[in-house]
Formats: structure tokens, C-alpha cells, sequence
């Protein structure tokens, strides 16, 4: 039963992970809209003329955390799984105290 488990976390984490990768491309487009349209630095580097919408970078900066939450969520969710995943596939180690006194 630990093995069924272990495998099915498994095949959960490599589904999560190109969703993971599609997820931290829709953030960092979000973010790189938000630059161009919100931050005064990026605007004067691109020599950007215009006033700055400030409902338009209200509405971007929601985006952008959302995105960045949605992220966060399936990296954990990935990391997660993995890991628990690989613990209950790995065998475990058969040392107990009395076997690690009896190598020395």
C-alpha cells in the first residue's frame, strides 16, 4: 500500500510540474505587463510618454498576485508530493541503535 501511494504522489508531482513551469510564465508575463504599464523606472527606460492609469495598474497588480499566489500554490502542492512521494517509494532504513553499537 505505501508503494501504490508513493507512485500515485509521484505521477501527481509530474503532472504538477509543467503546470508549475505554464503557471510561472502567465506570473512573469502579468509582472512584465505591470512594469510596463505601472513602474516609473521601466517607463522612463523604455521612454514611455503618457500618464499612468492608475485603475489599469490596480487591476495589474491584482493580476500579478493572484498569479503569483497561483504559482506558490502548485510549487508546494508539487514540491509536496514529490517528496512524500519519494519518502513512501525509498525503503526505509533497517538501523536501530543496537545495529549501529554492533558495527563499532
Amino acid at each position: 500500500m505505501r508503494y501504490k501511494s508513493g507512485f500515485v504522489l509521484v505521477t501527481l508531482a509530474l503532472i504538477l510540474l509543467p503546470t508549475t513551469m505554464s503557471v510561472l510564465d502567465k506570473w512573469d508575463k502579468s509582472e512584465v505587463e505591470y512594469k510596463q504599464n505601472c513602474d516609473v523606472q521601466t517607463r522612463m527606460m523604455m521612454q514611455t510618454t503618457g500618464s499612468i492609469d492608475p485603475e489599469l495598474c490596480e487591476e495589474l497588480l491584482s493580476a500579478k498576485e493572484f498569479n503569483l499566489l497561483i504559482f506558490l500554490i502548485t510549487l508546494s502542492g508539487f514540491m509536496i508530493s514529490s517528496l512524500a512521494g519519494l519518502i513512501l517509494i525509498l525503503p526505509s532504513s533497517g538501523f536501530d541503535s543496537n545495529s549501529y553499537q554492533r558495527l563499532r
